[in-house]
């Protein structure tokens, strides 16, 4: 080897032995880029946590408002039928399952907590 390429290894572990004396941890790249990589996936972690939806909650509530404004709706209509119809089933036997007295009753709970809450908010 020559001279000149024996003065540039010279030169640089002297380089290397200051940068050392300096900062300890100067060569150590993949430690460093490890704690980096750790340190932005717990701040996207917290992010993620942070974000709920604005109008999510809202949605899901009017949406169930809408649907049992549709059953009371279905519910207005089927007995008018039954209205009109008269007696023309009166001697019939008619059928009421548990299903639909629940829904029947939930209707109508619904019905006094709307009108509970429109009488509130009339008042105030």
């Amino acid at each position: 080897p020559s001279t000149a390429f024996k003065n540039m290894k010279r030169q640089a572990k002297i380089d290397i032995q200051r940068a050392l004396e300096e900062d300890p941890s100067v060569y150590q790249y993949d430690e460093i880029y490890d704690s980096m990589k750790e340190e932005k996936e717990k701040k996207v972690a917290v992010s993620k946590q942070d974000k709920t939806s604005k109008y999510a909650k809202n949605l899901i509530r009017n949406a169930a408002i809408r649907k049992l404004e549709n059953d009371r709706h279905f519910e207005r209509k089927c007995q008018r039928e039954l209205e009109d119809e008269g007696d023309e089933f009166a001697d019939k036997e008619s059928f009421i399952t548990s299903s639909y007295k629940n829904k029947t009753c939930g209707i109508s709970g619904a019905r006094k907590r709307n009108t509970s809450e429109w009488q509130r908010r009339r008042r105030e």
